[in-house]
């Protein structure tokens, strides 16, 4: 089976995308007007091969309400112990980002809002966005968040994932819509920087430092810790910032990941499609994009030609029993 980018053809911002027990890939992003004038609060995408999608619904009806909510973006969603938990960056009456989290017992929802659950002051200072859940190597869940200018943070939570279990701790420099894979003996943190929603100016790339440890420190391919002044290595880059010319998606970023029936890890994020670049109000859109991770002698991982490609290309398998047949 072949896939080619966009996956879908709606705006679909800071992708979160997760396997569900029936096998299916449920994907879920950011509230963006769409063609038909409706702005869904974190719409849910269904499918059972990353290649044909369905419209499941949304996780709210509404942006929740909790300290005067305005607005949502950038989720991300884990399956801890029995339940689906998914994180949320929220918009506050006073223009202040807040995380929070929302429950249910199947990825489709419903989902039950569970309510604020991390503040900027909580968070070192750091505004509270982007928010990325990951196991540790002993089994206990974390939570990631932070934002390029001031730095990338960590949080234990409890054992259900719905409340905080001690402070934050600061692990890395400033980086947007962080991902954390676990792989090879390594966490890679892959953290987004630039600009993502610039018009034909749009920015946005990926980049990636590793550690043995969640906690960090976390290093570039030379063995040295990442810090401001070093984050944004050439060497680090996974994918955009090309030097083969801008192609037609541009300023990717804000990236998710899954692994397939053959043990290849793939990339969910989003880019700017050149061909469809804006929003009926005039806003940047954000497609949906998916990339395969290769990775280099260093072992560090890229993309091909570290772009995000419109080629037709072999999707991911999702099928044991289908693997390496012809389709």
């Amino acid at each position: 089976m072949l896939y080619q980018n966009p996956l879908w053809k709606e705006s679909f911002p800071d992708p979160s995308v997760l396997r569900g027990e029936d096998g299916s890939m449920y994907c879920y992003g950011t509230p963006d007007l769409w063609e038909d004038g409706k702005v869904l609060e974190i719409p849910i995408l269904s499918s059972p091969d990353m290649v044909h999608w369905r419209l499941e619904g949304s996780v709210f009806t509404a942006c929740p309400s909790w300290k005067g909510g305005k607005r949502l973006w950038a989720c991300e969603i884990a399956k801890i112990k029995e339940r689906y938990v998914l994180y949320y960056t929220l918009m506050d009456g006073e223009e202040k980002p807040r995380i929070g989290c929302a429950w249910a017992a199947s990825p489709q929802g419903p989902f039950t809002d569970a309510g604020f659950l991390i503040a900027p002051e909580d968070a070192l200072g750091i505004w509270a966005i982007d928010p990325y859940p990951v196991k540790d190597e002993e089994g206990g869940w974390y939570l990631v968040c932070g934002n390029y200018e001031q730095g990338t943070c960590l949080f234990p939570l409890s054992e259900d994932g719905l409340s905080l279990c001690g402070g934050a701790v600061l692990i890395a420099p400033g980086y947007e819509g962080v991902c954390v894979i676990p792989h090879g003996g390594y966490y890679y943190l892959l953290g987004s920087l630039g600009t993502c929603t610039d018009g034909e100016a749009t920015s946005y790339h990926l980049v990636c430092a590793r550690s043995r440890h969640l906690q960090g420190p976390y290093l570039d391919r030379e063995g040295r810790p990442v810090t401001e002044e070093n984050k944004d290595q050439k060497a680090l880059l996974v994918v955009g910032r090309s030097e083969d010319g801008r192609g037609r998606f541009i300023g990717p970023g804000n990236g998710s990941f899954f692994t397939d029936d053959t043990g290849e890890i793939w990339l969910v994020l989003h880019a700017v499609d050149r061909q469809h670049m804006f929003l009926a109000d005039g806003g940047t859109k954000r497609v949906l994009c998916m990339e395969k991770l290769y990775w280099d002698e260093g072992g560090f991982p890229y993309t091909e030609n570290r772009q995000v490609s419109d080629k037709e290309r072999p999707a991911p398998c999702l099928k044991k029993e289908e693997c390496g047949k012809v389709l």
